[in-house]
């Protein structure tokens, strides 16, 4: 541990072109020291589903973007409800809820937001680089209204899908993204306009990781997308910029 302490203070210093780099030690550093130690002890306490434990869920593009966003500059905040929304669509629980423990999700939600605020608290080097990104630890509030969980993960597929969606969203673009999704009692896409939700993105950057997921389809500009790949932990549309990872075809 010393020594990965020693390596992110040498790089806090260095110019921007290795900026890349240094954000790049901050995400190994949070994963290594927090999140996996944290996600070990959950995982036989918090049984989520019947077909896959906690570790693997973290090993997900959605759960794995939703975190890695939180380490980038930018002004959002972790917080109970994305969590919860991450890991029920990181495992399309949606399709298989007899099998799935909402209730123990929505738990494990908040204990390890607890969890990963506390380490933070306790972490001097982890609130240094986290402030140089914009984040004010202070003003992180890690209460959340269980009831609106609820009624976001319980109610319809549609409240679940637009909330996990909408996370993803650039109001501020002109380019518009379709996503078609599975309707409320069909695991497959029947291309019906209720069965769509609509957003801004900036799809000529990086996407955040956890935006093309198996089982949903794509038009951008109401023109289908043809794929889409992820480079160095970000989703690309088309080709992405260097030896990309093909993650989803039509």
């Amino acid at each position: 541990m010393i020594n990965a302490i020693i390596d992110t203070l040498k790089l806090l210093n260095k110019p921007y072109p290795i900026q890349k780099e240094r954000n790049k030690i901050v995400i190994i550093y949070f994963w290594k020291f927090h999140i996996i130690p944290i996600v070990k002890i959950a995982n036989s306490k918090f049984i989520i589903t019947d077909y896959c434990d906690l570790s693997h869920v973290f090993t997900t593009p959605s759960v794995c973007g939703l975190i890695n966003h939180f380490l980038r500059t930018n002004k959002y905040y972790l917080n109970a409800k994305d969590i919860a929304v991450a890991i029920i669509m990181s495992v399309s629980a949606y399709c298989n809820k007899s099998r799935t423990d909402y209730n123990r999700i929505i738990d494990f939600s908040y204990y390890f937001l607890t969890e990963i605020k506390i380490r933070v608290q306790e972490d001097k080097l982890l609130q240094d680089l986290l402030s140089a990104r914009g984040k004010d630890i202070k003003i992180w509030e890690t209460e959340y209204d269980r009831l609106e969980i609820e009624e976001i993960v319980n109610s319809s597929r549609k409240k679940l899908f637009e909330s996990y969606f909408r996370s993803f969203e650039h109001k501020n673009f002109s380019t518009k993204v379709k996503i078609w999704h599975p309707g409320e009692t069909t695991n497959w896409i029947d291309w019906k306009p209720e069965n769509s939700i609509e957003i801004g993105l900036n799809t000529s950057f990086a996407i955040r990781e956890g935006f093309f997921l198996l089982g949903f389809d794509y038009d951008i500009n109401n023109r289908g997308l043809s794929s889409a790949s992820n480079y160095k932990g970000y989703e690309y549309i088309n080709e992405s910029p260097g030896r990309e990872r093909p993650i989803w075809l039509r």
